[in-house]
């Protein structure tokens, strides 16, 4: 099993904490650094992100356009990262959940009376109310990763393994995070219709399978069988689907998502020719490179039934996923007004891109541990709502609400972040906190446990004082476990 230890003795943010993990990974993996260019290459089309590599540490840097965006539409781009990068649950879990907390704490603060007057912020006399700091849970409903988890405990006696093999591979152009929920349907009368010759969509089967094709063309619609690699991995029970108005968790099979035991896609498309191995299509809901695992007729007589559409009576909101349009989800919450994000690019890439470098070292989330109280610094800190004394309305919500430890100092400047703090809070990692471990002590091995140290640098200049997050990976760390008497 492998541990990360984090040393906040200078704060915690969420730039600071991915470019310590991918310090430690650089250390340990040579193919570090290709690997991340190729995770942080969606998030290039709101400016600039990368690493910047020193001899002591590594730097992340971004400069982003920073739009100001809903809530929903905040989780909606979220979504988008966590597929691009292809973040596989719990990690996709703990991401959602970061943001989740960061919404929490946004949409309380905004109802203070405090925010009206900024100056008069002072976060040594601010509590909060009983009925919040006494829950154990947010008091957000979660939008994505409510439901419970399928164990595996609960599978089947005769739980067997299925081995597939793909016939083939799908043709589109969404190579990121594009692709709509549903293939693209055209209104226009068939016979209106102008058939075209070429097509941004086809599914290309291996050629072994040429023959098997034979007669398909007599078919106006065909069912698309795909496996969807491109999920987040999870695979819950219950989900509350981010476009049901009504905020209603569904059993998993009375949905659509994307996210299942055996994430199976199946689309209806218009077949418009077929050519040799390869088949022209008028849409696809699939991201570039899906693999193929079958092609089915879809029959008129047959498949065409007096269906349905079931929990789903939003006809505007149901026409927009039967046109296959990519659009954002309104998300109503029962305890957080839909407001809106600043800096939202920012703080989403901030959420994800730690938990891919996690994910990447192989250390599960609940393996990760504090080895000191969070510093929150101090001074003021001007931002888009006005000059507030540090620790921020939302830091302070978010240590107090989720009680991690936290001191102030060393210095007149702000050390931790709201996106830094919301990353422990979702962690959960107040609860596996060893402040008398030292970083001396960290280092030290006294049997096959390997140790690596990671150091993310922040963008700020701190005189006299070292502005970094340092983190520590230990490899195999069953019997470091057992000699630092941490578990």
């Amino acid at each position: 099993m492998n541990i990360v230890i984090f040393n906040p003795r200078m704060g915690i943010a969420g730039d600071m904490t991915a470019a310590s993990l991918f310090d430690l990974l650089r250390k340990r993996d040579d193919a570090a650094e290709d690997l991340i260019a190729e995770f942080l290459a969606p998030f290039g089309r709101y400016g600039d992100v990368k690493i910047e590599l020193q001899a002591d540490g590594c730097r992340l840097i971004t400069r982003l356009q920073e739009p100001t965006i809903t809530y929903s539409g905040a989780r909606d781009l979220q979504e988008s990262f966590i597929r691009a990068v292809r973040l596989r649950a719990p990690y996709a879990e703990i991401s959602r959940r970061t943001l989740d907390i960061l919404i929490e704490a946004e949409s309380f603060v905004h109802r203070q009376e405090f925010m009206r007057t900024p100056t008069e912020w002072d976060p040594d006399r601010f509590t909060l109310p009983s009925s919040v700091s006494s829950a154990t849970e947010p008091t957000v409903e979660p939008s994505r990763d409510s439901s419970e988890r399928i164990a595996p405990e609960e599978a089947p006696e005769n739980d067997m393994k299925i081995r597939m093999r793909p016939i083939g591979i799908a043709h589109t152009p969404y190579v990121d995070h594009d692709a709509p929920n549903q293939p693209i349907v055209y209104l226009q009368p068939e016979d209106r219709r102008e058939e075209p010759r070429t097509s941004q969509f086809s599914i290309e089967l291996q050629p072994q399978f040429t023959t098997a094709l034979k007669d398909l063309a007599k078919f106006k619609y065909i069912y698309v069988v795909s496996y969807l690699n491109q999920t987040g991995g999870d695979e819950s029970s219950k989900v509350t689907p981010p476009w049901d108005h009504t905020r209603t968790e569904r059993g998993l099979f009375a949905t659509r998502s994307p996210d299942r035991p055996n994430p199976i896609g199946i689309s209806v498309v218009r077949l418009l020719r077929v050519q040799q191995n390869v088949l022209f299509v008028d849409s696809l809901d699939l991201f570039d490179g899906t693999p193929i695992l079958d092609i089915k007729p879809y029959i008129y007589a047959i498949d065409s039934r007096d269906a349905n559409n079931g929990w789903i009576t939003d006809s505007d909101h149901l026409l927009m996923h039967r046109l296959g349009v990519v659009h954002a989800h309104t998300q109503p919450m029962t305890t957080t007004m839909e407001g809106h994000l600043h800096e939202a690019s920012d703080i989403i890439i901030d959420s994800v891109l730690p938990m891919k470098i996690l994910e990447l070292l192989e250390v599960p989330v609940e393996s990760t541990f504090l080895s000191s109280v969070v510093s929150l610094g101090g001074g003021t800190i001007t931002f888009s709502h006005g000059t507030l004394r540090v620790p921020v309305p939302a830091v302070k919500y978010i240590l107090e609400r989720y009680h991690i430890p936290s001191q102030r100092g060393p210095v007149q400047y702000e050390l931790t972040t709201p996106t830094g703090a919301a990353l422990l809070a979702a962690l959960d990692i107040a609860k596996r906190q060893i402040p008398d471990l030292s970083a001396s002590r960290i280092l030290q091995t006294n049997h096959d446990s390997i140790v690596l140290r990671g150091k993310g640098l922040g963008t700020r200049m701190i005189p006299n004082h070292e502005n970094a997050l340092y983190s520590y990976l230990v490899q195999d760390a069953e019997d470091y476990l057992a000699e630092a008497h941490i578990g």
